[in-house]
């Protein structure tokens, strides 16, 4: 019997426990029901459209100057093709809050049976100055672009002819010369700036979640504090990173940026929205896929396949916008790039949950739904304002744009904090140490193993 017993000792398969589980941190989501968490995902649904609520009813986003040149001919057999058509409009009284100015032509016909997309050359030039003194001119020659109409419109489609967002001036001269064909009644030149009251509401509203995220991120690590780090679920190690990450995201020094727009502050800006888009991502992912992996430590190959995506996606998001903030210049490649890294992405999450739905256990199960519900919520959330933007055109240009997936960003955030809450040490060092407290008591202690012999 005793040959039988260390015959199957030796076939016994070494698995390595993950270090969490030598002192239990219990998290909400391990003690809460299914009850509690939905109503718990109900209130931030809640919260989630109160703030939602304030984009219906905020300022609008951006004001528009227009200009309209008329191009009739007084002959009586039509238009006549205007070559190298001038025109001009000067801005004052430019401010900061403005965020950003931008110059967009619209040419009006009469004929709309057709669809129109022909290309024409313009040059244009730009003079920017503070009080009174030259600080920038930009020169542009022979550049062309696309005009295009769909059937039934009267406007084209808006060309953006520039665009400045490091608003170092207080005035803005703009000189444009562009090729008109003959089919064309009037051009409509524009200028369009964000709204001061919206960058003001920016504001406030991204302090609000900061406020909120970083009373989070303390007290979530000072629960944490009662353990050694190797005793911290993943998913905690995963989610105060998150937390510090959404609070740099909302950026509570906004208001100084505005004020005091430079190339470093917009780089800083793309390099932390970008790396708080791409580490959401990576938590998303890892979330998933380790609920296959519970109570059994994970290894580098779990890690590294994710952190490569991940950073690449990261890299690629900063160059774009690196080139379309910085340099007003979209790089088509790296727009297409984008796309397809994010698609890729979406078939990996998609295989990690399915695959977790097969091989997660009954005692991670019920975490397995209640991420299922929280994302599918959220991404339903997304799915529903992409389409009242779409065809809802009025709440286009209201502050619901801005509003919307911000707000739904930073929930998830604060739902992950929540459900990964962490207060079972700290209930178990406070009866070790408080009045109830015994001689010779330990903290509570799971899956330890009696060495003595």
């Amino acid at each position: 019997m005793i040959d039988n017993m260390h015959s199957s000792s030796g076939e016994m398969i070494d698995i390595q426990i993950e270090e969490s589980l030598g002192r239990e941190t219990l998290m909400a989501i391990d003690s809460a029901n299914f009850r509690d968490e939905i109503y718990s995902i109900g209130g931030f649904v809640v919260i989630l459209i109160i703030s939602t609520l304030t984009g219906f009813f905020g300022p609008k986003p951006f004001d528009v100057n227009e200009k309209t040149i008329y191009l009739r001919s007084s002959n009586e057999k039509g238009l006549i093709g205007t070559k190298a058509q001038d025109f001009s409009m000067t801005i004052k009284e430019i401010t900061p809050y403005f965020k950003f100015v931008s110059f967009q032509l619209i040419f009006n016909r009469e004929n709309t049976a057709g669809v129109v997309n022909e290309q024409i050359a313009y040059n244009y030039k730009v003079v920017m100055k503070k009080n009174n003194e030259i600080v920038k001119t930009v020169v542009n020659y022979d550049d062309n672009t696309h005009l295009i109409a769909f059937a039934g419109n009267e406007e084209t489609y808006p060309i953006i002819l520039y665009t400045q967002k490091l608003l170092n001036f207080d005035s803005i001269h703009f000189e444009c010369t562009i090729d008109v064909p003959p089919m064309y009644t009037s051009l409509t030149l524009r200028f369009v700036h964000g709204f001061t009251q919206y960058t003001i509401f920016q504001i406030y509203f991204k302090l609000i979640f900061a406020l909120i995220e970083l009373i989070f991120l303390v007290l979530f690590v000072l629960r944490l504090s009662t353990a050694q780090f190797k005793y911290w679920h993943l998913e905690q190690k995963l989610t105060c990173p998150l937390l510090l990450l959404s609070f740099l995201y909302n950026n509570i020094f906004e208001f100084f940026f505005v004020k005091h727009k430079s190339n470093s502050v917009v780089l800083l800006e793309i390099l932390v929205n970008s790396l708080f888009s791409a580490y959401l991502k990576f938590f998303i992912l890892v979330l998933f896929d380790s609920l296959r992996y519970k109570n059994r430590k994970t290894d580098k190959c779990f890690f590294v396949p994710k952190i490569i995506l991940c950073s690449i996606i990261y890299l690629a998001d900063v160059v774009s916008e690196i080139g379309f903030t910085v340099f007003d210049k979209k790089i088509i490649f790296m727009a297409y790039f984008n796309i397809v890294l994010f698609c890729g992405y979406i078939v990996w999450c998609i295989f990690c949950i399915i695959v977790a739905s097969i091989q997660v256990d009954i005692t991670e199960r019920y975490k397995y739904i209640i991420y299922l519900v929280s994302g599918s919520v959220s991404i339903a959330l997304i799915f529903l304002y992409g389409v009242i933007f779409s065809f809802l055109p009025k709440f286009k240009d209201s502050a619901l744009r801005f509003v919307g997936v911000y707000s739904i960003q930073n929930v998830f955030v604060l739902l992950m904090a929540y459900f990964h809450w962490p207060y079972e040490v700290l209930h178990d060092q406070d009866y070790v140490n408080g009045d109830n407290a015994q001689e010779g008591a330990t903290p509570a202690e799971f899956f330890v193993n009696d060495e003595s012999n």
